[in-house]
């Protein structure tokens, strides 16, 4: 009689600790799964945070300044273009495009300002720089590269000539006839 007691004691115990376990496992998942949306909501597992906290404090970055400084502001293509232009258009149209390169002042006439130029389109320029530019009297003013740089190269050249006129003119104070100039002190 005792083992009948208690083995339907054991089963009642059973009965009631099945419909327990589901839900206790369940109700667990349920507030794993909450944690891990709310941690991740707040970005907590991002690849970025978790590079940010494994990152010394941001300090002076030297490289990363004279990067920025020698660019002055160009992407790369510009940049690729002021390579080209330095090597093969600097002579004449001179560093920032004005027509006072070395060779400039051995030619009849200067080289053109390309800083005041206004270019209606890049085929102007392309033209140019692919064909070499003739003037009206026959004689050659800009030779031709177009055995010297492929078309891409033109391309990053013409995004690099293109920026001398896009900068502000630099103002230069000039003396005025009849004005009078107080000195600052």
């Amino acid at each position: 009689m005792r083992d009948e007691q208690e083995k339907k004691i054991h089963e009642e115990n059973n009965d009631d600790r099945l419909p327990r376990i589901p839900l206790i496992a369940m109700v667990s998942i349920l507030v794993v799964t909450a944690v891990v949306v709310s941690l991740y909501s707040f970005k907590a597992f991002s690849p970025e945070a978790i590079k940010r906290a494994a990152l010394p404090p941001e300090k002076h970055d030297p490289l990363l300044d004279a990067l920025l400084e020698i660019s002055d502001g160009l992407d790369n293509t510009a940049l690729t273009g002021r390579g080209f232009y330095t090597k093969y258009c600097n002579v004449c149209h001179g560093e920032d495009g004005k027509g006072d390169g070395f060779n400039a002042y051995s030619l009849k006439p200067r080289p053109v300002d390309l800083s005041k130029e206004i270019f209606g389109s890049d085929k102007v320029l392309i033209t140019t720089i692919t064909n070499g530019f003739t003037g009206k009297d026959g004689v050659m003013r800009c030779p031709s590269w177009s055995g010297v740089l492929k078309e891409d190269e033109v391309q990053a050249t013409v995004l690099y000539v293109k920026q001398f006129s896009a900068k502000p003119p630099k103002l230069e104070l000039t003396e005025v006839e009849g004005a009078e100039v107080e000195p600052v002190e």
